[in-house]
């Protein structure tokens, strides 16, 4: 998560746990900031504690609210990592023996048809998962709104910290949607970043909010 955004030359703009919305009114000023927090450039700061921070480190950009992300390129090795801690001692001994009954088939057939190949005896269960090629796959959903609730969700069960970046959330959802997502990242300790580009602004009760308008002038 992070404290403030930072794009100059505006006052930082502070973010909080929950849902919270930038809303730039001037096409050129949103894609200047897209394309500074996408790039890291020096105009677009982030900070936690009071210290700067690298995007890429505290930031998962999603892209546009109506367009699914690849959540495989984005978080599966995260999804490996947590089934991988999740094996007990008993479930890693019991695939170890399946694992050294079909080498053993293996390497038998080998020295039976005289082949000069070598087999690998080493147990990783991560090389065993990647056998089945896994995937992320949700259910379809009905809406925006459960699509980003789901992925809010996947982030959850991983305790995820980044901050997650959305952009045009509240052009595709309505108000009591945004405030059922807003409560539900509250449970799920998440932050996340809504950033619109339009000049009709309204204001959204208990989410952090700010906007600057089509003539440049910032308001909190």
């Amino acid at each position: 998560m992070i404290d403030n955004i930072t794009v100059f030359p505006y006052e930082p703009m502070s973010l909080t746990t929950g849902f919270n919305r930038i809303t730039l009114g001037n096409p050129r000023l949103f894609f200047q900031f897209i394309r500074g927090l996408r790039s890291e450039q020096d105009n677009v700061i982030l900070s936690l504690d009071n210290n700067p921070v690298s995007a890429n480190h505290v930031m998962l950009f999603l892209g546009d609210a109506a367009t699914p992300p690849d959540l495989n390129s984005l978080l599966l090795k995260d999804v490996l990592a947590k089934l991988t801690e999740s094996f007990a001692d008993i479930e890693l001994m019991e695939i170890h023996d399946l694992y050294a009954n079909l080498h053993n088939q293996i390497q038998q057939k080998v020295w039976m048809e005289d082949l000069p190949l070598t087999l690998a005896s080493t147990f990783d269960v991560k090389k065993i998962i990647s056998l089945y090629k896994p995937s992320i796959m949700l259910e379809e959903p009905a809406s925006i709104f459960e699509e980003i609730r789901d992925i809010v969700e996947l982030m959850g069960a991983l305790h995820e910290q980044r901050t997650l970046v959305m952009l045009h959330i509240t052009q595709y959802c309505q108000i009591a949607q945004i405030k059922s997502l807003h409560q539900y990242l509250l449970d799920q300790e998440i932050q996340l970043l809504d950033i619109e580009c339009t000049d009709q602004h309204s204001g959204l009760e208990g989410i952090r909010d700010h906007y600057v308008d089509r003539d440049y002038v910032q308001f909190t």
